[in-house]
């Protein structure tokens, strides 16, 4: 909108004199214009515009993750490789339990606590490879230009270079060892409680295998933890899983000296936790030494590559580019776009995984139909592909992800999906209907009965029962909600509990059904197309030239998506060269726009979704 459509309140807004004139340059007008959006356009409001339009399943049904890929692995995401993220508490059981349901708890909190490791990161080990080197290279070569258009030296502009590439990877190094401390709190927690429960024992409860299996005899101690050194010079203590040999071995992901790698297996040493005798489930394998050591390694030597490409793409430029040939007002790298959409209710996961490097068809939106135990699942939304020789992905397809090279991740709104539940017994007994598997939290089961009837319940609303058969059950009384009590279940269908736009990045395990695929204007189309974009090297983009074609390519996907949006939206103060596009276009063609920044790590002009903290 023009100035004069700007809010009251809104504030003097800034100019915009481009380069390196008198006015502020580009790269800062942008964020101060994302700051003030913020402020003054109620942006936090526009998280549903802020989102492509189209939506084939509309807005009617919901389906929460846990839905989808089963509770223990829902929710993988990727942010964790751009910002500090944010790590689960530790559990701690309450005084006063009985023994069974003391063993009970410490099972459940382990399980949750491997569940969120995995899908958090040893699930996502490929971004470290596929995305965030890209990113390095990204920061590196912006600041090298920076430097260089200081007139420093070849030195010095090679140290800033590496100096961002070792900031930035700092901040995924400090997750890992953030949710790694939380973890051996949590477990030293369960361990004090079992040690302080008189009925109950570690034996048979919470062990560790090494070269023999080993009772933990403590997850973490003042006199032995670790100080772990970041690139950038940062520091953290590292606390330190100890069982109970004679040797006192204990271990933890960074510099694990004091292991002793006798048994020569490389999937020890590991903790166990055991669940009830009474309980059909698995024990709880997880906090593996070697699954740990290898994420933190895979990180230095992601850093030291790039390090060395940067080193080579430095002496290039300095050689071949003069002081201000490249003009770094106009430049912004993929994790500052990433950043600052948080703040704006801009699609977080899709904006992650472009800023990646990885491959998203945003032209077009996938249903698909997931099967599984509990029933079948159907959502719509954007696919990810790490690996881009897996596409196309085609409509009336089924594909299992552990077939792919690479992983499958899916972004959809939790207000656009629906479900229908399986694992129910048929008759309805006095208005009583019985699940034969655990409901989802966060779910609203819609019960439809031959009668015609239909009652909504939740999670909350059931009972967990043990049948005649010895078996567990979960039951909920329906009859006042129908007027016939004496009836069969029909169909269950299942939906999340908000009808709020709510968008999710999932990583898809289980194999899934491309039901159809709509294009932008809602019309069927055969195929998702994703082509891999050219990623950060020693070599690339070294001349203006070459900014300016992504530049111009990045000009042509704003047009594309503008065509593909609804009119109307939020207002957008007024800046420069931004009066001429609506609030909801800016904040929705940053993400699509950006797919052309990760082909060369950079953003151009005219692409107001850039900032950092």
């Amino acid at each position: 909108m023009s100035a004069a459509d700007s809010p009251d309140d809104a504030g003097p807004q800034p100019t915009l004199e481009g380069g390196n004139g008198d006015g502020i340059s580009r790269r800062e007008a942008m964020r101060r214009v994302m700051t003030a959006a913020t402020a003054t356009a109620a942006i936090g409001a526009a998280g549903s515009q802020a989102v492509p339009q189209f939506s084939p399943a509309g807005r009617a049904r919901a389906i929460p993750p846990a839905a989808i890929v089963l509770a223990p692995t829902a929710g993988a995401a990727v942010g964790w490789a751009l910002r500090e993220h944010e790590v689960i508490g530790a559990d701690d059981p309450p005084e006063g339990m009985t023994p069974d349901a003391l063993h009970e708890s410490v099972y459940n909190s382990a399980k949750k606590r491997e569940s969120n490791n995995a899908s958090t990161f040893v699930d996502n080990r490929n971004i470290i490879n596929t995305g965030l080197e890209h990113s390095l290279y990204a920061d590196g070569k912006v600041a090298a230009i920076e430097a260089l258009n200081d007139e420093k030296t070849e030195q010095e502009v090679e140290d800033a270079a590496f100096k961002a590439a070792e900031e930035s990877v700092t901040t995924p190094m400090k997750n890992l060892l953030r949710s790694w401390n939380e973890s051996v709190n949590e477990l030293q927690n369960l361990i004090t409680k079992v040690q302080d429960h008189s009925d109950l024992g570690l034996d048979g409860l919470i062990e560790s295998r090494h070269s023999d299996t080993d009772t933990v005899r403590q997850a973490r101690t003042e006199k032995n933890k670790q100080t772990a050194e970041f690139p950038n010079g940062d520091t953290m203590d590292v606390h330190v899983v100890e069982f109970n040999t004679q040797s006192g071995n204990e271990w933890s992901p960074y510099r694990n000296d004091s292991i002793d790698s006798d048994t020569g297996d490389s999937t020890l040493p590991v903790v166990d936790v055991y669940p009830p005798s009474d309980s059909n489930s698995d024990k709880v394998v997880y906090l593996k030494e070697q699954e740990w050591t290898d994420l933190y390694d895979e990180f230095e030597t992601v850093l030291s590559d790039v390090k060395s490409g940067l080193q080579t793409w430095v002496s290039n430029v300095y050689g071949e580019v003069q002081s201000g040939e490249i003009d770094t007002s106009d430049l912004l790298t993929p994790r500052e776009m990433a950043e600052i959409s948080s703040d704006q209710g801009v699609n977080q996961g899709i904006a992650d995984l472009i800023a990646l490097n990885i491959p998203v068809d945003l032209e077009r939106e996938a249903t698909i139909e997931i099967e599984q135990d509990n029933g079948t699942v159907t959502i719509s939304g954007n696919v990810a592909l790490t690996d881009d020789s897996d596409g196309p992905i085609e409509a009336g397809e089924t594909y299992n992800p552990a077939d792919l090279s690479g992983d499958v991740y899916f972004t959809y709104d939790v207000a656009a999906g629906n479900g229908e539940w399986g694992q129910y017994e048929t008759g309805v007994d006095g208005g009583v209907v019985t699940f034969t598997a655990e409901p989802f939290s966060d779910t609203e089961y819609a019960i439809k009965t031959i009668a015609g009837e239909t009652a909504t319940v939740t999670a909350d609303d059931f009972s967990e029962k043990t049948n005649d058969s010895d078996e567990t059950v979960w039951t909920v009384d329906i009859s006042d909600q129908v007027e016939t009590s004496i009836t069969e279940v029909d169909t269950v269908e299942m939906s999340a509990t908000t009808d709020d736009t709510n968008w999710e990045t999932i990583q898809l395990d289980q194999s899934f059904t491309v039901v159809e695929i709509t294009d932008s204007d809602g019309q069927q189309v055969k195929s998702l197309d994703f082509e891999q974009s050219e990623p950060q090297n020693d070599e690339n983009y070294i001349t203006q030239e070459e900014w300016e074609k992504m530049r111009k390519r990045n000009e042509e996907l704003i047009q594309k998506y503008e065509e593909s949006q609804n009119d109307g939206g939020w207002g957008f103060p007024s800046v420069g060269g931004f009066s001429d596009f609506s609030g909801d276009q800016i904040a929705g063609l940053a993400i699509i726009g950006v797919i052309v920044m990760s082909v060369v790590g950079i953003a151009t002009n005219f692409i107001p979704f850039v900032g950092g903290k």
